[in-house]
């Protein structure tokens, strides 16, 4: 009986920060939009057509991304989890026609607000999760294409300092490592 109260006590604890979010600006949502440089995903393609090289083939990327999406609820000041979706695409110059290689990485994570004003923030970031690396298939004399491989792996973002400015919208700079890149920028709604 003693855990029914205390846990209808703790509802009754989070509705009312709730129902004040305005005047503490807790419990509020975030969702962001950002493109990045320097992905983990592009390392890979990069190590890749070094390896190429070392074996006397040459292959020149071109890329794509990281372009990605993300969610964080705050449940406290301090304190917001959510995750990010992103996606990468790095393609061959030197082979017309092909499909590019693909990177969807998903990546749920926390965000700490250490400075949360009106029409400024700082704040840290950290995620990890999975990636998903997607090749076109290859095609040889005897016969067709065949169907795309992919890979899975483990991916991460880490985002030492990240600044934002403005109201309802922010524009934001983060500056890290990891999937969405060592430096990305974007447009953060909050509601």
């Amino acid at each position: 009986m003693a855990k029914r109260f205390s846990r209808l006590g703790c509802l009754l604890v989070a509705m009312s920060l709730c129902a004040n979010a305005g005047a503490q600006s807790t419990c509020t949502h975030e969702f962001a939009l950002s493109y990045g440089l320097g992905s983990t995903s592009g390392f890979v393609a990069v190590s890749a057509s070094v390896i190429a090289a070392i074996f006397g083939a040459t292959i020149d990327y071109s890329f794509i991304g990281p372009v990605a999406g993300e969610y964080f609820y705050h449940v406290s000041e301090l304190v917001g989890v959510g995750g990010v979706v992103s996606y990468a695409a790095f393609k061959d110059k030197k082979t017309p026609g092909n499909e590019p290689m693909n990177c969807i990485a998903l990546l749920p994570g926390v965000k700490l607000d250490w400075l949360r004003r009106e029409q400024f923030g700082m704040y840290s970031k950290l995620c990890a999760g999975a990636a998903c690396l997607t090749s076109p298939g290859e095609s040889t004399d005897t016969e067709e294409r065949s169907g795309p491989s992919g890979s899975l792996f483990f991916n991460f973002q880490a985002s030492l300092l990240g600044v934002e400015f403005g109201g309802g919208v922010r524009g934001f700079v983060e500056a890290g490592v990891g999937e969405q890149g060592f430096l990305l920028a974007g447009a953060r709604f909050r509601f």
